[in-house]
């Protein structure tokens, strides 16, 4: 009910009760801390998929994103960003910020192939962040801009990223 009358969420018109009645809500501590060094990566990589949207090779996607009347401040709120084609762009950027290909792989960011050839997992799509309850960046979504299937591909499962445990 309250939700409906003062336009909430469910965790606004807890919030608004516990207030009214003085009852105090425990502190819910988010599972992952800003300290994790897979957020960081994943900030990285976050400013990466940006750059790379802003770059030339990122047209496609930026003429996507008008088709669909998407506003700036709607791809910076959101966190959108492009992954390139190529496969290891990604990749050889962030080895340059001191990250390992270890890491990447245990990110989802990067997949590994039967003859041990690492590539980037996502390629030639649209990104977007996922975030969890406390805000970090645990994972990505990516949109396929070439109609290829599937038309989706979201990070694995991960230390940070579980989709049976987070809304998205």
């Amino acid at each position: 009910f309250l939700m409906k009358i003062e336009n909430l969420d469910f965790s606004g018109a807890l919030k608004l009760l516990s207030q009214q009645t003085g009852v105090a809500l425990p502190k819910r501590r988010s599972e992952v801390s800003a300290q994790n060094p897979m957020v960081s990566v994943n900030t990285k990589a976050l400013k990466y998929f940006q750059a790379a949207l802003e770059a030339d090779h990122g047209s496609l996607a930026r003429n996507y994103l008008t088709k669909r009347k998407v506003q700036t401040a709607e791809i910076q709120q959101f966190g959108l960003g492009y992954s390139p084609s190529t496969g290891d762009e990604l990749m050889r950027a962030m080895e340059n910020e001191g990250i390992s290909a270890q890491q990447l792989l245990l990110g989802g960011l990067v997949t590994q192939d039967e003859r041990g050839r690492i590539r980037d997992m996502f390629r030639g799509r649209l990104m977007f962040a996922i975030r969890n309850v406390g805000g970090h960046i645990v994972g990505f979504a990516g949109r396929s801009l070439d109609d290829s299937s599937p038309k989706y591909i979201n990070s694995p499962q991960t230390v940070l990223f579980d989709k049976g445990k987070l809304l998205y």
